[in-house]
């Protein structure tokens, strides 16, 4: 008796992974190797909640209307001190590998305190584990550097990379 059984190839699956705004970097990790884009559960996004809730312990005017996001190609070479992960906020743009940006407070060598977002994956992998790692405590410093290298598309990364003081490299 003979089988006419054929093998076939199952083609890629793409769906999206559905995460909280505080996702671990075991969530993060799958989406890199398996090529999905990770989308943040509504509910912690849902008209701008942490941004809202973050004015009602705000200590003084300023903080009540709260700092403008700064974007990372803004800040390129700045030494940042970490303060705060703010978390991931879903990306509109179709280029994003994962999907999400991430959003977090850090204070420049000068003492400013500056909001910074940025999607570059690099980034957004090595914030999240930082975070995981307690690194938001005003000791850990990093800054932005775009890639000397263009990818094939001509496209320049930014990488997150730890920098050893806040007087520079």
């Amino acid at each position: 008796m003979s089988s006419n059984l054929t093998t076939t190839k199952a083609g890629a699956v793409s769906a999206d992974l559905v995460v909280s705004s505080f996702p671990t970097s075991l969530e993060v990790g799958h989406a890199l190797r398996s090529g999905v884009r990770l989308v943040i559960d509504g509910k912690d996004e849902a008209a701008g909640i942490g941004r809202s809730l973050s004015a009602l312990t705000a200590t003084t005017i300023d903080d009540v209307f709260g700092a403008e996001l700064t974007k990372a190609g803004e800040v390129l070479g700045t030494p940042l001190t970490l303060r705060s992960f703010e978390g991931l906020r879903s990306s509109d743009f179709d280029d994003s590998v994962l999907g999400v940006w991430a959003i977090f407070s850090a204070t420049t060598p000068d003492g400013e305190l500056v909001t910074i977002g940025t999607g570059a994956t690099d980034a957004v992998v090595k914030l999240v584990r930082l975070s995981e790692l307690d690194a938001f405590d005003g000791k850990t410093t990093v800054a932005f550097e775009e890639s000397k290298k263009a990818t094939a598309s001509g496209y320049y990364p930014v990488n997150l990379v730890r920098v050893k003081t806040a007087d520079g490299f």
